[in-house]
């Protein structure tokens, strides 16, 4: 299996970069150790200020980036503002999946956009692409039963038969969803290139909290960007 980003997508957005692991464990069948809920929004405020989610310069480049996309970027959210506002609405970001709620926490605690689908549920290689230039793309996102329709020049995920995230981080694919059967999973963490350290030190993290709950685990990680798009499983 090949992961890439796809040249044409890398000349119309050339900071654009990629850090990502595949990840097996036998099982996953434990609780993520996040912090205590009375603990959790001392990260969040002593981050974010008193100014608000409004003037974070990663939010402002996504916004950008869903503006050239073609859409609304107040009505279509990067993954990343959109797990925010939930999170500072009071709804329950956490007890989803042990994976999937430690990759929530990572991404809350530094800003970063990140995503995961299940490996076995994948046809081919995968692929952050343009959405077809001559023909609408579908896709039904989790939790939802109505399809959102994909344009050119939207930037999605694929694989070879399928679109597995809509609007580069807006929503995955339920089809290609983790659940509680996943071993294999791929995890992506969307960045520009001088984000690079701080996503390093976010899988880092993610690793920390991950494998002491289940040393059987298998971490591989890897890098994309302009200089190295294309990385072989």
């Amino acid at each position: 299996m090949n992961i890439q980003i796809h040249t044409d997508v890398l000349e119309t957005f050339p900071d654009a970069a990629v850090t990502g692991s595949v990840i097996q464990c036998s099982s996953l069948a434990y609780a993520a150790d996040i912090p205590a809920e009375e603990n959790q929004h001392l990260l969040l405020d002593e981050n974010w200020g008193p100014y608000g989610i409004n003037t974070r310069q990663e939010v402002k480049r996504w916004r950008n980036v869903y503006k050239h996309m073609g859409v609304k970027p107040s009505k279509f959210l990067s993954s990343f503002e959109s797990l925010f506002k939930q999170y500072k609405k009071g709804k329950n970001v956490f007890g989803i999946h042990p994976i999937v709620d430690i990759y929530n926490y990572i991404s809350l605690k530094h800003r970063l956009c990140i995503g995961a689908y299940d490996l076995d549920k994948i046809n081919g290689n995968v692929h952050l692409r343009f959405a077809d230039q001559k023909a609408e793309e579908r896709m039904v996102p989790i939790g939802s039963n109505k399809p959102i329709p994909l344009h050119y020049p939207s930037v999605v995920y694929s694989d070879d038969r399928q679109v597995i995230c809509a609007l580069w981080n807006h929503k995955d694919a339920d089809s290609t969803k983790i659940d509680t059967s996943s071993k294999k999973i791929l995890l992506c963490i969307d960045h520009n290139q001088n984000e690079k350290k701080r996503a390093d030190k976010a899988l880092n993290e993610l690793k920390d909290m991950l494998l002491p709950a289940n040393n059987e685990c298998i971490i591989e990680e890897f890098y994309l960007d302009a200089k190295q798009p294309t990385c072989a499983y």
